[in-house]
């Protein structure tokens, strides 16, 4: 019970001979979430190691806005744009997973065209398609984008 107990109810226990503890007969329903960690360089920080309650997590909606998951979330899915936090999220994530799939690269590439500086970096630009590559080129030469959003996209460049 440690810290949880107040201390006259501590006294009292340690007096009695005897005492009940009362706990519940069932188990609460949970499900498995990613920890909230300072330092996700560690091989298995990305693992399940966090128990949340169903009720509030899932049915409540009531979830951490956790790092490597932002980019996910319902509320972000059905956004028109893209925010750097979302780039951020996706970049720790695979940062944490240690892979950079095609897949991972897709995303980005549709997170990046969502960006509204990286769709001002490229609406005068003569390019049919575009990649990682020339979004990079397009923002390094427009002198108002934000240094955080030429970061992101140097660091997915390489």
């Amino acid at each position: 019970m440690g810290s949880a107990i107040r201390a006259d109810m501590a006294v009292d226990l340690l007096q009695d001979k005897e005492f009940t503890v009362n706990g519940p007969v069932n188990g609460v329903e949970y499900v498995q979430s990613i920890r909230l960690l300072r330092d996700y360089s560690k091989h298995y920080a990305s693992l399940p190691w966090s128990f949340e309650s169903k009720r509030f997590g899932v049915v409540g909606g009531f979830r951490c806005c956790h790092p490597l998951e932002h980019y996910r979330m319902q509320s972000r899915l059905n956004a028109k744009r893209t925010s750097l936090e979302d780039l951020i999220s996706l970049l720790l994530r695979i940062m944490c997973h240690r892979t950079y799939s095609r897949q991972n690269q897709a995303i980005i590439l549709e997170y990046l065209l969502k960006s509204i500086d990286v769709q001002c970096a490229i609406k005068n630009s003569k390019v049919a398609s575009h990649t990682i590559s020339t979004i990079s080129t397009a923002l390094r030469a427009r002198s108002s984008t934000k240094q955080g959003i030429k970061t992101i996209v140097c660091i997915f460049e390489k």
